[in-house]
């Protein structure tokens, strides 16, 4: 019910990747991922994007299309981190198929907590909403308030694109915007809608740096390196031991890769969590 609810799809409509992800356990261990270090910045993800962006050369444009800027836009190389058919729509081809959320706010009165975790998923079939969420659980959160506050997430078809749809026809159609992306020159495509890909977050930023490393070899400008063609487009993602979760330390300082920058960006914000050896 629960592939059902997320995808509007069964399982045998899918591409196998989609039920990989469900972690099968032969112990104890409750957390989703497997990953010894598993941690959240301690001022939140948005201190970290203010940080980055605190910049006298960087513009940041808030509710803006980018399709109604682009023709004012001046810049060596773009990084298009939209969806892949958005960017090619003038081609007139059929549209990639995503699924998108609806987050509905709840506030409990004079409850500590409503759910035992901050996220818990229900898979049941009777029940509309796939998970809800109770951020009150995690770190730099008002613990002492009376009340809390629930997210109800469904999904659905409208609204802006979260997941991509992984099965043959969405696969194939995406190979042909993919070839045009790859004869696209000054541009590259990134993250998980422009390369029609599922990515956790940390493979995501993981997937940015290593393009941004490449893109920039060999020149400390942007747009000074590999063009489009040559650049990993939505090939998967490499094995790097560049790239650093958190503060610089003594252990991992002295780099110079984009993967580096960002993480000195970063310096200011520890990260809480547990590692399980």
């Amino acid at each position: 019910p629960y592939t059902y609810k997320q995808w509007a799809k069964y399982p045998a409509e899918l591409g196998p990747e989609v039920t990989a992800r469900i972690p099968v356990r032969n112990n104890f261990d409750g957390r989703y991922f497997a990953d010894t270090h598993q941690a959240l910045p301690s001022k939140g993800y948005t201190a970290i994007f203010e940080k980055m962006l605190d910049s006298p050369k960087i513009t940041t444009l808030l509710n803006t299309d980018y399709f109604d800027v682009k023709d004012r836009m001046k810049c060596k190389r773009l990084y298009f981190s939209g969806p892949i058919d958005a960017y090619f729509a003038h081609l007139g081809w059929d549209k990639l198929e995503y699924r998108s959320l609806n987050f509905e706010r709840k506030v409990v009165k004079n409850t500590e907590y409503y759910q035992p975790a901050s996220v818990v998923n229900h898979p049941q079939a009777d029940t509309p909403f796939t998970r809800i969420v109770e951020y009150k659980h995690l770190p730099i959160q008002d613990k002492k308030s009376k009340d809390t506050i629930l997210f109800i997430e469904t999904s659905n078809d409208d609204g802006d694109p979260y997941y991509p749809v992984p099965n043959e026809k969405n696969k194939d159609l995406y190979k042909k915007y993919q070839g045009m992306a790859q004869k696209e020159e000054g541009v590259t495509f990134v993250g998980r809608l422009a390369n029609y890909k599922y990515f956790n977050v940390d493979e995501a930023i993981l997937n940015a740096l290593q393009l941004f490393d490449e893109d920039t070899k060999g020149s400390d400008k942007i747009g000074g390196g590999l063009s489009q063609k040559d650049s990993n487009v939505g090939g998967g993602l490499k094995k790097s031991t560049k790239a650093a979760v958190g503060p610089m330390t003594a252990d991992n300082a002295g780099g110079d890769t984009a993967t580096d920058t960002v993480s000195r960006l970063a310096s200011g914000n520890e990260w809480k969590g547990a590692g399980k050896e």
